[in-house]
């Protein structure tokens, strides 16, 4: 018989089950426009803007990296330095002083989204690409993406983000996580519900932005709530996987761990701020596809951290008898074999099912990214993402809902 904790798991374990083999069967029906991206007939005006604090060490490579970027017309290059106390101006008026497209902004430190919509409102593109000082994009991914604006429906486009020379033990498991997020994003394209447009390469047509309100300054995660936003009038995300932009992340647990509360909390506010269109016929990408996902996934994550609390408190609850039999002379080898062999085989055949199509569909995505072999054949990092990797996400859910309820987060800043 299950317990009412095992059934609790049983469930849980099937929705994630759901859910990936719902990822096979749209995938099955889609793969075949995956890699297409509309040739453009015309090109708009471009502004790329570049918020920065405190970013000396990297902003000389950031504006070699887009100088090289192609494009048939001129582009303007707005750099917004958003308070820095380091040598970032002055790196950048230095390189300013020998390409004319370059422009500097200075303001007060006012955070992220300030920053962008500070260089949203002085760039004079049509369309107007927002950008981490970190980013490093392929010369050819603003000739790749720019062709989606030729549907005036079109709003915005994100491109395939990965992971620049992963070295430390935490960099190559987000590499592996970045690679997983194009083909994912690219299908659910299909239902109109890209549910952000990452900040490290982002493009949007200028206008429309604007007569939006541009990036809420008060949300940790600007490039997730603009794109709710933006769906929610009525607009289109395009997604273009052969786009790629490389890009730094951190290289150690503890800022991992800082990253990922900021973009939880933002997520959190996020979904708050819409969850009014919950099952709203009107907004039928948001209401019926990205607000129950959001939800359930967070719900199921939280959910299945207690559970698994619960469970393993159990277990060791029903040890104790099994060690206390030892002072009478009993084997407890053989007990422990007893508790592990009666362990509902259902549920070890669901999870087993459910690591290997994880396992399956991580290599599909590095075949859709047509990436590294080496990264295909590290097995003990694949391995260890989804078991390691995966089960930090729920602590870090938990962790960041603790600190939103406590409002113990920032807006401002770098």
């Amino acid at each position: 018989m299950f317990s009412s904790i095992e059934i609790c798991l049983l469930i849980s374990t099937l929705a994630a089950l759901y859910l990936t083999i719902f990822f096979y069967v749209a995938y099955a029906s889609e793969r075949s426009f995956l890699r297409n991206y509309p040739k453009p007939k015309k090109f708009p005006s471009v502004s790329i803007t570049i918020p920065v604090y405190n970013g000396a060490n990297l902003i000389e490579q950031t504006l070699e990296a887009v100088r090289k970027l192609e494009y048939p017309r001129d582009f303007e290059i707005i750099v917004v330095d958003d308070g820095s106390t380091d040598e970032t101006p002055q790196i950048v008026s230095k390189i300013a002083s020998k390409d004319p497209r370059i422009k500097l902004f200075r303001k007060e430190n006012g955070g992220r989204g300030n920053a962008r919509n500070y260089g949203l409102r002085h760039a004079k593109g049509e369309i107007v690409v927002t950008m981490d000082v970190d980013a490093r994009p392929e010369k050819d991914c603003l000739m790749k993406a720019i062709g989606f604006f030729e549907d005036k429906d079109v709003a915005a486009v994100t491109i395939s983000c990965l992971v620049h020379e992963p070295k430390t033990f935490m960099q190559k498991l987000q590499a592996i996580e970045y690679a997983l997020i194009p083909l994912m994003r690219k299908i659910i394209e299909s239902f109109n519900a890209i549910y952000a447009v990452p900040g490290v390469f982002g493009l949007f047509r200028r206008d429309v932005v604007l007569s939006l309100g541009g990036f809420d300054e008060k949300n940790l995660t600007e490039d997730i709530e603009i794109a709710w936003r933006l769906l929610a009038h009525g607009y289109k995300i395009k997604m273009c996987p052969d786009a790629r932009v490389w890009t730094y992340v951190p290289e150690s647990f503890s800022k991992w761990w800082r990253q990922r509360i900021r973009w939880n909390i933002g997520g959190i506010q996020t979904t708050l701020k819409y969850v009014r269109l919950l099952f709203d016929r009107r907004f039928s990408s948001i209401g019926f596809f990205i607000l129950p996902t959001f939800i359930i996934a967070y719900f199921f994550s939280i959910f299945g951290l207690v559970l698994v609390g619960a469970m393993a408190i159990d277990k060791l609850l029903s040890l104790i008898p099994l060690f206390s039999a030892t002072a009478y002379g009993a084997n407890i080898f053989d007990n422990l074999i007893i508790e592990i062999a009666v362990y509902p085989n259902v549920i070890i055949l669901l999870s087993a099912l459910s690591f290997i199509l994880g396992v399956s569909w991580i290599w599909l995505s590095f075949h859709s990214l047509d990436v590294s072999m080496r990264m295909r054949k590290n097995v003990s990092t694949l391995l260890l993402f989804l078991t390691f990797y995966t089960a930090l996400f729920p602590l870090n859910y938990m962790y960041s809902t603790l600190k939103f309820l406590g409002n113990k987060y920032k807006v401002h800043g770098g």
